[in-house]
């Protein structure tokens, strides 16, 4: 019985509502937009009401920089080795935008070995676009939502190349703002190529669409579609003159120069440090300043000596100057046998995973949690061998520190933190 009479009701309600018609003001036609709707209008309404509060994590403050609650930038590209920036690649149909960025993509991944994510203007109107036209309004809001796609994806490490007509400087302009706002590498590119030429190509037909007006509206050739060439671009690029691995390089020097092909510090040529470089040059931080001097000499004075060799006197001062980076002084036995058996150090610069200072820490065999993800090649073991006697006296003297001298008793260098271990001759 009540199974009967839930149908009843059921059935009752939707007889009803089958006599009453849709809602008063209601459309009945799925997807109709109302007479007089400005859709333009609407999105700028929409946009300028954004939320001010909106908050991703309890540590960042409403209204501000949400960075709290993310990985931090610089610590991101030092882990994947590589800057994010957007390359936004400009000009008319035609105008090599798409082929270059694809033969540039190629090379950067398959080369470099780098993350790359091309936003091209044909693959974006098949998903994020599809609602778009070809307006003025449309365009901007293309235009715009790919600028916020680029600014997620130059965030995350990668770089990003976009492939768009984005025939308004305004548009454009409005992009680089929001890279600008959130500290992301923004590179405008134009493609400098004549209107004569890209009809000349032609590569889908599109320019003979519009001769014979099946076409009505194309952006550089109607009035009611203008292109605005960029007046100050980062980089022009006049392809038409130039074959499609001269472009592609032209681009890699650049963004070798902006320092995006590395994850760390670069030159101003855009050319990686020297491993183990943290704002001071190894030679700078192992020299002793000259205003030092005294204080050093009266400490090493206090500690136990080790008498070395003219040749250790030669590692002392391709040690000292940095020659060989990123080692700070002489191998402990660690390093020691990772050069001996793979001609190579284990090395975290960055201190991706904690482990920055792994080549200078006290060996421990049973240490299976410190690891570095980097190698540097180093084939030559740099040690320094002492004889019974010093060894015991560094170990009897309670000093975390050893003064070495030459031959004529002069302190040449001051080793911390000595590591005394068998002395692998053999396999020296």
């Amino acid at each position: 019985m009540p199974y009967f009479v839930g149908t009843c009701v059921l059935l009752a309600i939707v007889y009803v509502l089958s006599r009453t018609g849709a809602p008063a003001g209601c459309s009945t036609v799925p997807g109709a937009v109302p007479d007089g709707f400005d859709i333009d209008a609407y999105r700028e309404e929409r946009l300028a009401a954004t939320p001010p509060n909106i908050i991703e994590c309890a540590e960042a403050s409403e209204g501000e920089s949400q960075e709290a609650c993310h990985l931090p930038q610089d610590h991101r590209y030092q882990a994947l080795s590589q800057k994010g920036i957007t390359l936004w690649m400009t000009g008319y149909s035609g105008s090599g935008k798409s082929t270059i960025a694809r033969a540039l993509e190629e090379k950067l991944v398959l080369e470099y070995g780098l993350h790359v994510q091309n936003l091209d203007g044909d693959n974006v109107r098949t998903g994020l676009n599809r609602d778009l036209g070809f307006s003025p309004g449309d365009r901007a809001e293309s235009v715009r939502r790919v600028g916020e796609m680029a600014c997620l994806f130059t965030g995350g490490g990668v770089i990003t190349l976009v492939t768009l007509v984005s025939p308004y400087q305004a548009d454009r302009d409005a992009a680089r703002q929001r890279h600008e706002e959130q500290g992301l590498k923004f590179m405008e590119v134009f493609m400098d190529v004549p209107i004569e030429v890209v009809q000349e190509r032609d590569p889908k037909g599109l320019y003979a669409k519009v001769k014979t007006g099946e076409i009505k509206s194309f952006t550089g050739m109607s009035k009611d579609a203008p292109y605005e060439p960029p007046p100050n671009p980062e980089i022009n690029l006049p392809n038409y003159k130039m074959t499609v691995e001269e472009s592609v390089d032209m681009l890699i020097t650049e963004l070798r120069k902006a320092g995006v092909l590395s994850g760390g510090p670069t030159n101003p040529m855009g050319l990686p440090m020297p491993s183990g470089f943290a704002g001071e040059f190894l030679e700078d931080e192992l020299m002793v300043k000259p205003s030092e001097h005294a204080k050093k000499l009266a400490e090493a004075a206090t500690l136990p000596k080790a008498l070395i060799t003219d040749i250790d006197v030669n590692w002392l001062q391709v040690i000292g100057e940095g020659w060989a980076a990123p080692l700070k002084g002489f191998m402990r036995e660690g390093p020691l046998l990772q050069t001996i058996h793979f001609n190579s150090l284990l090395i975290d610069p960055f201190n991706v995973t904690g482990a920055t200072a792994i080549n200078e820490m006290e060996t421990n065999w049973n240490d299976y949690w410190t690891r570095a993800r980097e190698r540097v090649s180093i084939s030559v073991p740099i040690v320094l061998p002492i004889t019974g006697y010093t060894k015991a006296a560094i170990e009897g003297s309670g000093k975390k520190a050893v003064s070495l001298v030459d031959k004529d008793g002069r302190t040449l260098a001051i080793l911390r933190n000595p590591e005394i271990y068998e002395n692998r001759k053999e396999e020296i």
